[in-house]
This record gives structure tokens, sequence and C-alpha cells, in this order.
């Protein structure tokens, strides 16, 4: 089973991918792929698979009507309320409580750095003064921005709906305030900036006078009013050097992270800096090295053969997400993004880009030889300006996909899901990802043994705790329904 494919049946269940026709398959022209239809079974599931598609439901609603202003506006639940909202600029129709789904997939959080719990409906304020009139929100205005700013068609595929809508630029965007969420006051971005060109130019003013020395530079800085963290001894004598050692680059992350902090708090801070592995400094270029010899004589870089390339070991470094009870860490740690050394994590990369390297130089008639590719189908789509959908000519490549993959994959569902809880789903899911063709594909109806597959999932997840109960979800769903409340992103 490959990955990719796996993870669109897990998104299906997620999303609630509402059915197009009575098939137990659904074609993607796009990207020339089978997959499955799971709504279309008519199976209905309890526990955390019903409550996550039950929401989802009412995204794919939504977004079914866009393109159509007074649809939108008017689309109903069964408790008559209206749950969506319009926006102008992208003409898509989208859920007004979808960012509630991030309590629902992630829990409680336990574990993860403050800001990943943040949920907000910031997106749904489309002006400055809807933005800025509600609670820990903040606008980031689009520079440049015209209210006469031509708008063009774009094709649009996902969250219910498949086609060409109108889009034009937006005078910027809503987005929430972690200072204010995460350390209920507002930053001095001003003060803040402040501090950090002090920095800079006290050392540099320093060094041009006569007899420079490390007092001066913090009488500098002192003079300048900045954060205390950046007035210490131990920084202006950092500062003073013209060339800085690992431990100094160390120093000088970590009192800048704590000048955050002073200004913000520490969630903010954490959520902002993440403090760099010693390993990675000094943080020197790395591709100015021409062969290995040269690259291993700097300790922030290694060699990568299959390019022939000198590379910054942090480039490949997972950045942290919380302590080891995170549910991100424990992703991290399934999918073997988690290393005892940072040898066997360069070792890891480099036979990734051989694996990468040996199917891209395949065709698409040899890919199958070799059981880590993947053959993979573009085909490109545009609209008219009468707002059809154009295609363009498809093309073909080969992709490395890591073969044998099975094993990790159920860890996930399980820890996703629950023991057990999505196997008979995979099981049907993987006959609609063998067809190739778009007649097979859409042709497909479930068999008798599918069908007992099916009501065995069902079962299964009305044995399985609700949602509210649990706190092991996959970070990346609701980044797909467009929820912004991880806007400060995951380093």
């Amino acid at each position: 089973m490959v990955a990719m494919v796996k993870y669109s049946i897990v998104l299906a269940l997620v999303l609630g991918v509402v059915p197009i026709s009575a098939s137990k398959c659904k074609w993607s022209k796009g990207d020339g792929n089978c997959r499955f239809n799971l709504l279309d079974s008519g199976v209905e599931f309890g526990g955390r698979l019903g409550d996550y598609m039950g929401f989802a439901a009412k995204s794919e609603a939504c977004g079914a009507h866009s393109g159509a202003k007074t649809a939108c506006e008017g689309h109903k639940d069964a408790e008559d309320a209206n749950i969506c909202y319009y926006n102008q600029y992208d003409s898509m129709c989208r859920y007004k409580k979808s960012h509630e789904m991030m309590s629902i997939v992630y829990g409680d959080m336990s574990g993860c750095k403050a800001h990943m719990s943040v949920t907000s409906n910031c997106n749904t304020h489309l002006s400055e003064a809807a933005c800025t009139g509600g609670a820990n929100c903040k606008w980031e205005s689009q520079e440049g921005w015209s209210a006469d700013s031509a708008s063009h068609k774009y094709y649009h595929n996902g969250d219910g709906f498949e086609g060409c809508l109108d889009g034009k630029a937006p005078p910027g965007r809503c987005e929430p305030d972690y200072v204010k969420i995460l350390c209920d006051k507002v930053m001095n971005e001003t003060l803040v900036t402040k501090s950090f060109v002090a920095t800079h130019s006290c050392p540099a003013q320093v060094k041009a006078a006569a007899d420079p020395d490390a007092a001066k530079i913090k009488a500098c800085l002192e003079a300048e009013g900045i954060c205390a963290p950046l007035t210490t001894d131990a920084v202006a004598a950092i500062l003073l050097k013209d060339e800085r050692t690992a431990d100094d680059e160390l120093a000088m992350k970590t009192a800048e992270k704590a000048c955050y902090a002073e200004h913000t708090c520490p969630e903010f801070a954490d959520a902002v800096i993440e403090l760099p592995h010693l390993a990675d400094l000094p943080d020197k270029d790395c591709h100015g090295n021409a062969d290995s010899t040269t690259c291993g004589q700097q300790s922030n870089c290694f060699w990568v053969p299959a390019d022939e390339s000198c590379m910054k070991t942090k480039d490949i470094r997972e950045g942290s997400n919380g302590d080891a009870t995170c549910i991100f860490t424990k992703m991290q740690e399934i999918e073997g993004k988690i290393f005892d050394s940072d040898q066997a994590m360069k070792d890891a990369y480099k036979q990734k880009r051989v694996d990468e390297k040996a199917c891209e130089a395949l065709t698409p008639d040899t890919c199958g030889s070799n059981a880590n590719c993947q053959l993979r189908t573009h085909t490109p789509a545009s609209c008219s300006e009468s707002g059809a959908i154009e295609w363009g000519d498809s093309t073909q490549s080969c992709g490395f996909e890591r073969a044998g993959n099975e094993a990790m994959e159920k860890e996930r569902n399980d820890l996703m899901w629950g023991e057990g809880a999505v196997d008979d789903i995979v099981t049907v899911g993987d006959t609609c990802e063998a067809l190739t063709t778009e007649a097979d594909c859409t042709g497909a109806v479930y068999t008798d043994a599918e069908k007992g597959s099916m009501e065995s999932a069902a079962a299964k997840s009305k044995g399985v705790a609700d949602s509210a109960q649990l706190a092991t979800h996959y970070p990346i769903v609701p980044l797909l329904l467009g929820a912004a409340a991880v806007g400060l992103g995951r380093s």
C-alpha cells in the first residue's frame, strides 16, 4: 500500500467527502489516481469517525456553494442556522465553525507547544473593521492593495467543490493575535525591533571608533533602553568578536529568546524561536564547498554523494513540537523522523536521496521495476474566461515511495483512530487504489465481502471513545480544512 493513497483514505474519513456518483471509488483526473469514496458506502459510523464525518460534512456542504454567494449565505443546517460564510475575494464558501475542528482533532494537546492548541475564527473576518472589532485577532494589511485590482479565474478542487472560481487580491488577512491570547498583553513591536537592531548598531558604532571594548558596547545597549537579556556583560563580549564560536551563537540565540519572552511571555517566545542545536553552529554557508573533503571540514555541514552537494545539517533536522507526550512528536517517531544520533539522521537522508535518484532515472515504462518507485500522473487544469475548466496535456513521472510501509501506516492509524478502528476500511480502500483507469474506477462496486468489512468497521467505530475523550489525532487534517489556528507554524 502506497503511503500517499493511505493518506487520502484517512482524509476521506475525516473530511466526509460528498459522493459524486454511486460508485465505490472516485477518480481524480488531476493526478490520475483512484480513491475510496467512503461516504457512498451508506454505512453509519459512530465514535470518533462519526464525530469527524458529521462535523466535516457541514464544511463540505458549505464548500459546495462556492461561487454562489446567495446560496452560501442562505445555507442552513438541521437546526435552521446559517452555517456558512462567503469570501468575496476567492469566491469560496466556508463553514463558520471550521476552526472548531482543531479542538476535535487535537484534543487537549498535552505536551505540545502552547500556540498549537489555539483555535480562532479570525479567518472568517474579511475586513480590518471586523477583524479588530473581535477578540484576540489582528489585521495584516496587504501592501499595495487596491479595490480596483483585477479579478481572475482559477481552478479549485476540494472542500466539496470542483470548478472555476473568481479570485482577486484581498486587502489583508485577519490572524490570531498570539501575544494577546498566550500572554494577555499587547506586544510593543517597535521596542522589540529596537532591541534586535541595537545588537547590530551598537557593535558597529563601537568598533568604528578608537579602542573598542565590550564595556562600551554594553553602555551603548543600555543607553538604547532595550531588554535586559541583551545588555549583559556576556552578550557585549560576544558582540565585540569578529568570529563567533558555536557556544557564542547559542548564547546569543538564548539571550534573544529571553528578550522576546520579556516583551511577550515564555509561551510566545517558545512558539517563534527554537534554539539551535550546538552541532549546527556556527551557522555558516555550506554550498560553497565543492567536494566532500572541504564540506567535512565544516562542523555544520555534511556531504550528499547522490547530489554531489554540501548541505547544512539543520536543513534536514525536524523541529520540536513539544515533549514526548505531544501528538506531533508521536507522529514524528512513527514516521521515522526522530533519530538517536545526527549521524543516523544524515545516513537516512543520504539513502533517501539515492532512492529518489533511482526512481527519477526510470521512465514511465520501467518505473514498476523498482518496488520503491511509483508512477505519477499530472494533468494541469486552468480556466477559460467564461469559467470552463480547461485540461492540459497529461505527463507522467517516476517518483520515490517507500515500499513496505504497512506496519508504520497501521501504527499511525491506530494512534489517530484507536486500535484497529480503520483496518477494514483500509482493506476496502486498497481495491480502489489498484484501479488505473477512470472507467474501472467509477464503475467499481462493493463485493459482499467488502460490505461485510464496512459493517465491521462501523461496529468497531462505535466501540471507540468519541473525539472529546481522545487527544491522539493527526496534525494535517485542520490544515487541509483551512484552519488558521497554527499561523505561527511548526519549525
